[in-house]
């Protein structure tokens, strides 16, 4: 099989990256904006890797990169959530139009299959009640979420009008190895790196949301279940 992971620079991305090279009978395509974002994990990767660079976006040739694919996996995002609605029309446009530009390009590369790493919080709201089922509504208050859920009710429409088959991983906050300590997600890690450096803690609110967390080797033992299960589901929430 052909894999190909865009957005794979992200601690997500590197963690399944690896795993996946472990079937050395695979090939595993990782695409994101510079090959030196993968040089903390130059050695666990296999020779099936390949490293391509793009900056995913309205100017990607997806149909250059899918040629010959068997599966993608979608880990593209260009905001977070804590800071996404202050940039909405960006967000829309970086995300909603890039992925119709992708699902175009996998509907003429004949794709298998396509892997969507969505969100196990945000796309619900406010008024969800836990456990929180994967038929429950979604009503996001952010942005974030927003472009989540549209790019999840995208490959429903081009599951209906082409048979792309596809799966969407509602994910809960992840952390684990590769994740970076300074970055602006990942409160287990953020917080646990400032905690060492005796830096100041910022919690968003008033201190009262609750959130699941889930262990990112969970969480690749998951998508792995998820790829290979062939049944009628198409969205999993994984950790929440």
């Amino acid at each position: 099989m052909n894999l190909i992971l865009f957005g794979a620079a992200g601690f997500i991305g590197k963690n399944l990256a690896i795993n996946l090279a472990k079937n050395i009978e695979d090939t595993i395509t990782l695409v994101d904006t510079s090959k030196e974002y993968f040089n903390d994990i130059k050695n666990e990767l296999r020779e099936n890797i390949v490293i391509k660079e793009d900056n995913i976006d309205e100017h990607t040739d997806f149909g250059s990169l899918l040629a010959g694919q068997d599966i993608v996996y979608h880990l593209v995002s260009t905001t977070a959530p804590t800071t996404s609605n202050q940039y909405i029309a960006l967000e829309l446009e970086k995300n909603l139009i890039v992925t119709v530009y992708m699902l175009e390009a996998c509907i003429r590369n004949k794709i298998k299959k396509i892997i969507f790493f969505s969100s196990g919080g945000t796309v619900y709201g406010k008024d969800a009640v836990c456990p929180i089922g994967e038929d429950t509504l979604t009503y996001p208050i952010c942005s974030y979420g927003l472009q989540k859920v549209s790019i999840e009710k995208l490959l429903y429409l081009y599951w209906y009008m082409h048979g792309l088959d596809y799966r969407v991983i509602r994910l809960a906050n992840p952390y684990g190895p590769y994740q970076r300590p300074n970055g602006s997600l990942g409160a287990v890690t953020t917080f646990t790196y400032k905690a060492l450096k005796d830096e100041e803690i910022v919690v968003y609110g008033d201190g009262s949301v609750v959130r699941d967390f889930i262990y990112i080797d969970d969480v690749i033992k998951a998508v792995e279940n998820i790829v290979k299960n062939k049944n009628e589901y198409r969205i999993f929430n994984v950790g929440c």
